[in-house]
C-alpha cells in the first residue's frame, strides 16, 4: 500500500497536467519522427554509397583476380619451360660421357684396326715374291746359258775364261778382257 499512495497521486497529478503536457509530448514524437525520418534518409543515402562503393570494391577485386589468374598462368608456362630446360641439361649431362665413351671405344678400335691393317701389309709383302728374287733367278738362268725372257739366247763362248760370258756379250761394246774381242 505505500507504494500504491504515491502511485496515485502522480497519475492524479498527470491528469490534471496533462493536457499541457500532451501538447508537449505529440511535439516532441513528431521531432522524433522527423529526426528519424532524417536518420532513415541519411542511413538509406549511406547504403547507397555503401552498395555502390561494394558493387567498385567487388570490380576492382575481379580486375586483380583476372589479373592474378594471368599471372599465375603466365608463372606455370615459365615453370614448364624452366622444367623442359632443367629435363634437357639432365639428358645432356647424361649423354655427354655416354658419347666420350664411344669416343674413345672408337679411337681404340681404330687404333687397333690401323695396327691390324699395318701388320697385315707387312705380312703381305713377305709372302708375295719379291722383285729382287725374280731377278736372281735371271741371272741363274743367263749364266747358266739357258734362254730367258729378256733376251734372246746367245751362244756361250766355251773358251772364255771369264765366269760370266752372257753378262759380257750382252754388252758387245763393253770390252773387259783381252781375248773376248777378237
Amino acid at each position: 500500500m505505500r507504494t500504491l499512495i504515491p502511485l496515485l497521486m502522480l497519475f492524479l497529478a498527470l491528469v490534471l497536467t496533462g493536457c499541457n503536457k500532451e501538447e508537449k509530448l505529440r511535439t516532441w514524437q513528431q521531432q522524433q519522427v522527423e529526426q528519424l525520418q532524417q536518420q532513415a534518409h541519411e542511413n538509406s543515402e549511406t547504403a547507397r554509397e555503401l552498395v555502390k562503393a561494394d558493387a567498385q570494391a567487388r570490380q576492382e577485386v575481379a580486375v586483380l583476380h583476372r589479373d592474378l589468374q594471368s599471372e599465375r598462368i603466365e608463372v606455370g608456362h615459365q615453370r614448364d619451360a624452366l622444367e623442359s630446360d632443367r629435363k634437357d641439361v639432365a639428358t645432356a649431362r647424361e649423354r655427354v660421357p655416354l658419347l666420350a665413351t664411344a669416343f674413345q671405344g672408337g679411337a681404340v678400335l681404330l687404333t687397333c684396326a690401323l695396327c691390324l691393317g699395318v701388320c697385315g701389309w707387312l705380312l703381305s709383302g713377305v709372302s708375295k715374291p719379291d722383285s729382287d728374287g725374280e731377278l736372281e733367278d735371271l741371272l741363274v738362268l743367263e749364266v747358266g746359258g739357258e734362254p730367258t725372257p729378256l733376251s734372246p739366247s746367245l751362244p756361250l763362248v766355251d773358251n772364255s775364261p771369264t765366269i760370266m760370258p752372257a753378262i759380257e756379250q750382252r754388252f758387245p761394246g763393253h770390252n773387259t778382257s783381252p781375248h773376248l774381242a777378237a
